[in-house]
């Protein structure tokens, strides 16, 4: 198996902030998302000329709201930490400078389960002890199949 290396920053940059000069495709991400959706129609496997050629002219740069982090730094504003801009907005970007890590990194939450609930009355977190509802047990479910 190949292993395809890890993009390195540019020479004679500092390892904690990148200048960019952005070209017209360099940050244009693929047309269609990881489920295979279209960013224009909309339609899964997309196939349709006019999506390709917008796709083609289409210029992308990173989002300045998250300097390109997107998901990770918690942007709703941009596609993967990119957004699309015209030949004015991609002239503004040429030489801004971004951070190569996030000033805070992400915090991951892990949620509780919701309670399950009772088999017999329906109410979440029920202890059957206090329940009027006769509860099935594994004996009698044994014993009925």
């Amino acid at each position: 198996m190949q292993i395809k290396p890890i993009s390195a920053p540019p020479a004679g940059d500092s390892p904690s902030m990148m200048t960019i000069a952005a070209g017209a495709g360099v940050f244009r991400p693929s047309r269609c998302n990881f489920a295979g959706v279209c960013l224009y129609c909309a339609k899964r496997w997309c196939e349709s000329l006019r999506c390709a050629q917008l796709h083609e002219r289409s210029l992308w740069a990173p989002c300045e709201d998250c300097d390109g982090f997107g998901q990770l730094a918690d942007c709703h504003s941009c596609l993967n930490g990119v957004v699309e801009v015209d030949p004015a907005g991609l002239a503004a970007q040429a030489n801004r400078v971004l951070p190569a890590t996030l000033t805070e990194p992400p915090v991951f939450v892990v949620t509780a389960l919701a309670a399950r609930r009772c088999r017999g009355c329906g109410r979440p977190g029920c202890t059957y002890a206090g329940c009027q509802t006769p509860h099935p047990t594994r004996s009698s479910r044994r014993a009925a199949a």
